[in-house]
C-alpha cells in the first residue's frame, strides 16, 4: 500500500512539474517565401501573345518577402501555437512602341492565420533543433491593373479586384540560439496548398475569374526569428 501510494505521488509530481516547467513565447518571423502561381504566370503569357507590338515581362512573381508573428506554450519537447503570414509578390508587362502603349499589373498578397505543433529534438542542447507543421488558410487578394492605348486612344483602362480561399499545409525544421530570455531562430519550411478554390470578383463570390484561375502560394519558407520566453 505504502509503495503504491509512493507512485503515485511520484507521477503525479511529474505532472505538475511538466505543468510548472511549461514556457509561453511570442516572437516574430521574417524571411524569403517562393510561391508557385503557375495559373497567373500562364496568364502573363496568354497576355504577351495578344498585345500587337512586342512587351516586356517585367517580373513574374518573384521571391518575396514574408512576415509572421507567433505565440506558442512550450513543454519540455512539445509546443503548440498561432501565428499569422503576410505574403505578397505580383507580375508586371509592360510594351510600348510608336503605335501605342500596354501595361499589365498583377499585385497579390495573402493575410494567413495557422495553428501548428512543433517537436524540440533538444532542448537543453547549446543549440537546440525543432521540427514543426502549420496548418491554416491562405485569404488571397488579388488586384489587376489594365491599361492598353493605341494612337490617341485607350482601348483599356480597367482595375478588377478578386478574392480566394485556401488551405494549406507547412512541415519545416528550425535550429535556435538561445540567450537569456531570448531566441534567435533560423526557419526552413516547404508550404504545400491544397483544396484550390478559384479567384471570384470581390463583390460577387458567384462571378469566377475566366479558366478558374487558383492562386498557388506552395513553396519553401527561409527566414529568421526573434522570440522572447516568459517562463
Amino acid at each position: 500500500m505504502k509503495k503504491s501510494i509512493i507512485i503515485l505521488l511520484t507521477y503525479f509530481s511529474l505532472i505538475a512539474a511538466n505543468i510548472y516547467s511549461q514556457q509561453f513565447q511570442f516572437g516574430i518571423e521574417s524571411g524569403i517565401g517562393t510561391y508557385q502561381m503557375s495559373a497567373l504566370k500562364s496568364t502573363n503569357s496568354d497576355i504577351q501573345k495578344g498585345i500587337p507590338f512586342d512587351t516586356k515581362l517585367v517580373s513574374n512573381f518573384p521571391a518575396y518577402f514574408y512576415y509572421r508573428p507567433t505565440v506558442e506554450l512550450v513543454f519540455k519537447h512539445f509546443g503548440i501555437g498561432l501565428n499569422y503570414s503576410f505574403l505578397s509578390t505580383g507580375s508586371r508587362i509592360s510594351g510600348k512602341d510608336y503605335s501605342g502603349e500596354y501595361n499589365f499589373d498583377m499585385l497579390i498578397h495573402s493575410n494567413t492565420p495557422s495553428i501548428f505543433g512543433e517537436y524540440y529534438l533538444n532542448p537543453d542542447n547549446k543549440f537546440p533543433i525543432s521540427f514543426y507543421l502549420n496548418f491554416g488558410r491562405y485569404y488571397t487578394t488579388l488586384n489587376i491593373k489594365e491599361h492598353f492605348s493605341l494612337g490617341d486612344s485607350t482601348l483599356t483602362n480597367n482595375y478588377e479586384n478578386y478574392k480566394a480561399q485556401n488551405f494549406y499545409t507547412e512541415p519545416g525544421m528550425k535550429i535556435y540560439y538561445p540567450y537569456k530570455s531570448f531566441r534567435i531562430g533560423f526557419d526552413i519550411g516547404y508550404a504545400l496548398q491544397f483544396s484550390g478554390k478559384g479567384f471570384y470578383l470581390n463583390n460577387n463570390i458567384n462571378q469566377k475569374m475566366a479558366d478558374s484561375k487558383i492562386p498557388n502560394w506552395s513553396g519553401f519558407r527561409i527566414g529568421i526569428s526573434l522570440i522572447y520566453n516568459l517562463k
